[in-house]
């Protein structure tokens, strides 16, 4: 793991880094196959949410795993591989129902691999048959885990069979050294979770004189915690993955924040939620334009009325239950009050000591810095002898500086650690200011009430009803930026913030601060604060000092990505009504090669999508394009037959120790309804 995602990746070389399930494969893992067969009641064998039986005829071994007849039941193995390489998994099965039985198969909690099996009516409860799907299995240990997507629960599993490199029984529970690690046929397929209407992958390409190792990344920001996938509302157990972006909010309550939350809540299955904290700001505190201490509570009321078809979709969604007992009221009595410390405060204190989990914490300020300064204000009051080892934890992503304790406690006491902080300004590209100025016309639509309502606001349940829309058209969602960071979307913007991502692209202006960059050349950023009348966009815009060109650049790295997060959230907010046969689901990225390649100036690399797949079944459209403004070379590359799954090749120019970075977007091209546009 990079932990310091603000320095560079590479000291010399191009190198191509493509988010997403990073295996380099190649023909000779091929070479040697064999066939290993787990059995319920053996080494191997993890669990059954349900019973081992023996009363239907026809089941091989000591019997078959009988799973309960609910949404979420699970089945899990531990296996064992000896090579990172592609393998087949055939489960057999037997299906006396009238409809099929549909899971979903996490591998190592879904660090390494979603899928979705399928498994047919096979006639009779005492009639066998197969499935079989390709997946990635890392080196070392694999758990897998299947999770019904039904109420009707799993089909009867008589065993499962591994084709492929040499495998063994594996260890229940443990984690594979492999997946996480930084490997030359391995990454964390946290960078890849690609989103429904455009799924991406990001590559770097390093130039070196002689050819290195090929090196795969692994997502900085991750988490260790255990997965639980409990469906009961009743549980206070988070469902959180290994490896998953730990975030807390702290917000505000504006109107705009409660927008977001909406969308955030959507995105609760790509993280571990470690709290929804309440703040006050330059703009609302107690008494002052406020929305109430538990103005959250009818969000996450709604939530829980759609929780029940939300994991239908991915069992990973946080309890209800869960998320409440992560939401706490924070320091709100004025603007800037970090006096004394609060509930809110002191959880983010208990979650930057918990020594059990290393894993850098993303800190988001929706509203003003007080109550994450008064946390950190707490730390140095009763741990000093801990700052350093918690600042190397934090990642701070500012909307604004809504309030002066940043720049008057944070950066005079901890700059000394250089915390890697994200302040952004770039977020009024989805403030309420988006329609003073010349929003671009090929995206406009999607903010628009005819696009808008139909796809998100009417119909779509209880959630989306208490979404706040400008008449049916959007009004602000000013601090989704924020999270819209860490959502691993392909990008791998957590890496860096001069990579970019749905959150926007920075630029490093001093310490280990990122700022907006200003398309004014010699532009001089201010000492202090980065807020509404210092940072550029919005004193430009309250100004009118700026032209239409100036704008378009300085809000590009959030406006190139709008259609497709608007498409993204649109098929979310479907998941909240739509069983799963009935919605549009991500396209499952993989690579027939490692993320980041080192490579010589002159040769031609060929990039492969080998594996990549759609779980509903729809035919994928590939793209490749270089993006350039998060490169550091300054050659603009030609990409040989872009609109390929394969054999697509890159001549690397002449610029050693540069990268270049290729995106890859997967697109649906069929039965997708609204996503189509």
């Amino acid at each position: 793991m990079k932990r310091n995602f603000l320095t560079s990746t590479k000291q010399a070389g191009y190198s191509f880094i493509l988010s997403g399930l990073a295996l380099a494969i190649s023909t000779s893992s091929w070479a040697a196959t064999s066939t290993f067969v787990l059995q319920e009641q053996q080494p191997g064998f993890c669990s059954v949410d349900g019973t081992i039986d023996s009363n239907n005829a026809g089941f091989t071994g000591n019997g078959f795993a009988n799973s309960k007849n609910a949404t979420g039941a699970m089945i899990k193995w531990a296996v064992n591989a000896s090579e990172s390489s592609r393998y087949t998994l055939t489960f057999r099965y037997a299906n006396g129902g009238s409809g099929n039985r549909k899971g979903t198969l996490l591998l190592n909690g879904g660090t390494n691999g979603s899928y979705t099996l399928d498994m047919p009516s096979t006639g009779s409860w005492t009639k066998w048959q197969t499935v079989s799907i390709d997946v990635d299995l890392v080196q070392d240990n694999n758990n897998l885990q299947l999770t019904a997507l039904t109420a009707d629960g799993l089909a009867n599993i008589d065993s499962l069979s591994i084709l492929g490199a040499k495998t063994s029984a594996g260890i229940c529970g443990a984690v594979s050294s492999s997946s996480s690690s930084k490997s030359a046929v391995s990454s964390s397929s946290v960078a890849l979770s690609s989103k429904p209407a455009v799924s991406s992958s990001s590559v770097a390409l390093s130039s070196k004189p002689a050819v290195s190792s090929v090196a795969a990344s692994s997502a900085l920001a991750s988490s260790s915690k255990p997965s639980n996938s409990s469906t009961s509302s009743s549980s206070s157990t988070a469902p959180s993955a290994p490896h998953k972006t730990r975030v807390i909010v702290t917000s505000d309550g504006e109107i705009d924040d409660e927008c977001s939350l909406v969308r955030f809540l959507l995105y609760t299955n790509e993280w571990d939620v470690e709290g929804i904290i309440t703040t006050s700001s330059q703009y609302h505190w107690q008494g002052h334009n406020w929305a109430g201490d538990n103005w959250q509570d009818r969000y996450l009321d709604a939530y829980e009325k759609v929780y029940p078809n939300l994991i239908q979709h991915d069992p990973a969604y946080p309890t209800p239950s869960y998320l409440r007992s992560q939401s706490f009221l924070g320091n709100v009595k004025a603007e800037g009050d970090m006096e004394k410390a609060s509930a809110g405060s002191d959880h983010i204190v208990k979650v930057l000591l918990d020594a059990s989990d290393p894993n850098p914490v993303w800190l988001q300020a929706w509203g003003g810095v007080n109550t994450i300064a008064r946390a950190l204000k707490t730390i140095e009051e009763q741990h000093p002898e801990r700052m350093q080892e918690v600042a190397g934890k934090i990642r701070l992503f500012l909307i604004w500086e809504q309030d002066k304790t940043y720049q008057d406690y944070i950066r005079k006491v901890w700059g000394k650690y250089n915390i890697p902080t994200i302040i952004s300004d770039q977020f009024i590209t989805l403030g309420y200011w988006w329609e003073d100025w010349d929003f671009p016309a090929e995206i406009a639509p999607y903010f628009e009430k005819s696009w808008f309502s139909e796809n998100l606001l009417v119909n779509h349940g209880p959630l989306m009803a208490l979404y706040q829309a400008d008449k049916g058209a959007f009004r602000s969602e000013g601090d989704s930026p924020a999270f819209l960071h860490t959502i691993p979307n392909g990008l791998r913007s957590t890496e860096s913030p001069g990579w970019g991502g749905w959150g926007g692209r920075y630029k490093l202006v001093r310490e280990n601060t990122w700022l907006d960059p200003v398309p004014v050349k010699g532009y001089t950023y201010p000492a202090g604060r980065w807020y509404t009348t210092t940072g550029w966009g919005r004193k430009s815009l309250r100004d009118n000092s700026a032209t239409q060109d100036q704008y378009r650049e300085y809000f590009k790295p959030i406006t190139r990505w709008i259609a497709v997060m608007q498409k993204d959230f649109a098929a979310r907010a479907d998941w909240t009504i739509k069983p799963y046969k009935d919605a549009n689901h991500e396209p499952k990225v993989m690579l027939g090669h490692a993320a980041d390649l080192d490579v010589k100036p002159g040769d031609l690399v060929e990039l492969s999508a080998m594996g990549t797949y759609d779980p509903d079944g729809n035919k994928l459209s590939y793209t490749w394009w270089q993006y350039q403004e998060a490169d550091s070379a300054e050659s603009e590359v030609t990409i040989f037959n872009p609109s390929a799954k394969t054999g697509v090749k890159v001549k690397v120019p002449d610029e050693p120790g540069k990268q270049v970075h290729i995106i890859l977007e997967v697109i649906p091209t069929a039965n997708i309804g609204h996503l189509r546009n």
